[in-house]
C-alpha cells in the first residue's frame, strides 16, 4: 500500500504554506514584549524571568505530545490547533492586566508555540517527498527558512513603529494574523503519512515508539544530539546575548535594533543561498564546515572589539544557515514519515531543555567573567561535539541517510 502511495505524486501547495509561515511568525511584539511588561504591566524583570522560565519548562514538556498529535491526526490539525491558540492568547496577552491571569497566559502561549515545532518541518518535507520532488528540500528548507527570518525582521521593525502609538497594538495584529494563517489550512492539501500497517495504533504507543526509535538508534540519537547543540550558539547570541554584547562597548542604544536586524540579514542570506552553496558538497563535507566555521567564528569574537565581533558573528549566522538546512535533510532521511513529527518533537523538547540550562549558566558566566568567557565556552562546546560526532559516527550516518527512512533498522 505504502509504495503504491510514493508512486502517485501528490501535489504540494507550496505557496500556501509560505503564506501561512508569514502570518503565524508576523511577530509585531517580538522587539517589545519585555518593555510592555515593564512598563505597561508593572512586572519586574525577575518576575518575568521567572514566568518565562516556567513557559519553558513546560512548552518542553509539551513538545513530544504535540508532535505525537501530528502524527496521529494530521500535520494540518496540529497546525491549527497552534495557530489558533497562539493568535487568541496574543490577544488576550495584550488586554489581560491581571498578573497572575497574564502568568497563565503565558504559559498557555509557550504551549501553543509547541504545536508548530517540527510539525512544520514534518510537513514541508512529506509534501514534496509525496510530489515527487523530495531532492528540493534543501532549497525548499533554504528558502523557507529565509521567509521565516524576513518575515520576524520586518514585524520586527513594523511593531516598533506601532509601538510608539499603542503597545497593544502589536498584540492585537499579530494575533489575527495567526488566527488567519490557521484558517489557510482549511483547504489545504495534506500529504499523506505512511504507516507501517492498516492497524491503527494509540498515540501513546506511537509516542513510545518513536522515542524508542530515537534512544535505540546510536546514528540518529547522536545526530539529533550533535545538531541540537550546534543551534544553541546561534540562537542564544541572537536571542539573549547580543543586546548587552552590543551595549558593553561605545554603541548607542539605538543602534542594537540595526545590529539584530544585520545579523538577522545574514542568517537570511545564507538560508537562501544554501540550495547553490551546498548543491555539490557531499554530506561528511558539511558535517566538518558547520563545526569548523562556528568553532573559529566564536573564538574570534571574544579576542576582537565588539564592532569586528559583529562582523564575525554575521559571518557564522551566514554560514550556519546555508548549511544547516543540508544537516536537516541528512536528519529527515532517517525517520519514517509516520514518525517525523514526533521525533523532530523530541529535538525541539531537547534543545528547549538545553536551552533553558544552558542560557541561564552562561549570563552567570557573563556577569562574573564578561562576553570573552561565554565565546571561549561556545567555542569549546561546538569543537568538542563536532570532534566527538564526526570521529564516531561519520561513516553510520553516510549509509543511514543514503536509504530510505523506512528501512532503517538498530544500529546500536
Amino acid at each position: 500500500m505504502a509504495s503504491t502511495r510514493s508512486a502517485s505524486h501528490v501535489p504540494f501547495q507550496l505557496g500556501r504554506f509560505y503564506a501561512h509561515t508569514v502570518l503565524v511568525n508576523f511577530l509585531l511584539w517580538l522587539p517589545m514584549w519585555i518593555i510592555f511588561l515593564q512598563q505597561v504591566r508593572g512586572m519586574s524583570l525577575g518576575l518575568i524571568g521567572i514566568m518565562q522560565g516556567v513557559g519553558f519548562v513546560i512548552a518542553a514538556i509539551a513538545e513530544v505530545p504535540a508532535g505525537a498529535i501530528a502524527d496521529r491526526y494530521g500535520r494540518k490539525v496540529s497546525l491549527f490547533i497552534g495557530a489558533a491558540a497562539f493568535g487568541v492568547l496574543t490577544i488576550l496577552y495584550g488586554i489581560v492586566s491581571w498578573v497572575p491571569l497574564l502568568f497563565v497566559i503565558h504559559i498557555m502561549w509557550s504551549v501553543a508555540q509547541t504545536f508548530f515545532s517540527g510539525t512544520d518541518v514534518a510537513m514541508l518535507y512529506d509534501g514534496l517527498k509525496h510530489a515527487g520532488r523530495e531532492q528540493e528540500y534543501s532549497k525548499v528548507m533554504g528558502r523557507y527558512t529565509a521567509i521565516v527570518q524576513g518575515t520576524q525582521a520586518a514585524a520586527a521593525l513594523i511593531g516598533s513603529f506601532l509601538a510608539n502609538y499603542s503597545m497593544l497594538q502589536p498584540f492585537m495584529w499579530s494575533g489575527m494574523a495567526c488566527i488567519v494563517g490557521g484558517l489557510l489550512l482549511f483547504k489545504f492539501r495534506e500529504p499523506p503519512v505512511e504507516q507501517p500497517s492498516k492497524e491503527r495504533r494509540g498515540m501513546l504507543a506511537e509516542l513510545k515508539d518513536a522515542l524508542q526509535l530515537s534512544v535505540q538508534l546510536n546514528t540518529l540519537r547522536n545526530f539529533i544530539m550533535f545538531s541540537t547543540i550546534l543551534s544553541l550558539p546561534t540562537f542564544m547570541l541572537l536571542f539573549f546575548f547580543v543586546q548587552p554584547y552590543v551595549l558593553s562597548s561605545s554603541i548607542s542604544v539605538g543602534w542594537v535594533g540595526t545590529v539584530i536586524l544585520l545579523l538577522r540579514l545574514a542568517s537570511i542570506t545564507g538560508a537562501a543561498l544554501s540550495h547553490r552553496l551546498t548543491k555539490g558538497m557531499k554530506d561528511p563535507v558539511i558535517l566538518l564546515l558547520l563545526p569548523v566555521i562556528m568553532t573559529v567564528c566564536l573564538a574570534v569574537a571574544g579576542f576582537v572589539p565588539v564592532i569586528w565581533g559583529i562582523v564575525v558573528l554575521s559571518l557564522m549566522g551566514f554560514c550556519s544557515s546555508a548549511l544547516r538546512p543540508a544537516l536537516t535533510t541528512m536528519l529527515n532521511r532517517m525517520i519514517p514519515s509516520n514518525r517525523r513529527a514526533t521525533v523532530l518533537s523530541m529535538q525541539s523538547l531537547l534543545f528547549t531543555l538545553l536551552l533553558a540550562g544552558t542560557q541561564t549558566v552562561l549570563s552567570s558566566v557573563v556577569d562574573e567573567y564578561g562576553f570573552p568567557a561565554l565565546f571561549f565556552i561556545l567555542s569549546a562546546l561546538v569543537a568538542v561535539t563536532g570532534a566527538l560526532f564526526l570521529l564516531f559516527n561519520l561513516r553510520s550516518v553516510q549509509q543511514h541517510t543514503a536509504q530510505p527512512s523506512s528501512t532503517m533498522s538498530s544500529d546500536g
